[in-house]
């Protein structure tokens, strides 16, 4: 039975440390935790930990550490400094743009959308694409959607297409189709 709490143990004393405001008293908790499964839980706890609390720099940047970019920037964003929002706006979707790939695409665009609910044309279509081409269909439906029809190329339309087809919009695809003379 011995056996079996010492790793309980160790869960317990990162919970702790996961809901301990004191810095130095989180690294003690840290410190006591030997396990390796276990150990390679602290960056993330602490990341979560500082959000918790409100340290949303320090937050951002131990999820930047972590690779978890999109959670990054969901925290820079909270600022209410217009300057430092159009940087992190061209940030992140240089990041959709080029680097986001699976989950951490779709939750990037999420943080985008959340952030900034109307985007410019070029924006959206910026985030249109790498949702379609990223295996996010509902999100680039609803983008391709929102760029005016004289900006979206013949690879746009038939994007836009597939992605009303993959949320099963059969009828708005054909629609979208029926509008554009692809290739003409």
């Amino acid at each position: 039975a011995a056996e079996l709490l010492a790793p309980a143990r160790e869960w317990l004393l990162l919970r702790a440390a996961g809901s301990t405001r004191d810095p130095g008293q989180r690294q003690r908790l840290y410190g006591s935790v030997k396990l390796p499964v276990v150990r390679d839980r602290i960056a993330h706890t602490e990341a979560q930990t500082l959000e918790r609390f409100g340290m949303y720099v320090a937050a951002a940047d131990a999820y930047e550490k972590l690779g978890d970019i999109p959670s990054a920037y969901r925290l820079r964003l909270t600022t209410d400094d217009a300057g430092q929002r159009a940087t992190l706006r061209a940030g992140l979707l240089g990041y959709i743009q080029r680097d986001a790939r699976g989950d951490n695409l779709q939750r990037a665009l999420e943080v985008l959308d959340a952030a900034y609910p109307r985007l410019d044309a070029t924006s959206e279509l910026i985030a249109s694409r790498r949702a379609a081409d990223g295996g996010v269909p509902s999100r680039a439906a609803s983008g391709f959607a929102r760029v005016p029809a004289t900006q979206l190329t013949d690879a746009d339309v038939i994007a836009w297409a597939r992605a009303l087809l993959a949320v099963g919009r059969s009828g708005g695809a054909a629609t979208c189709i029926a509008a554009r003379r692809v290739g003409a």
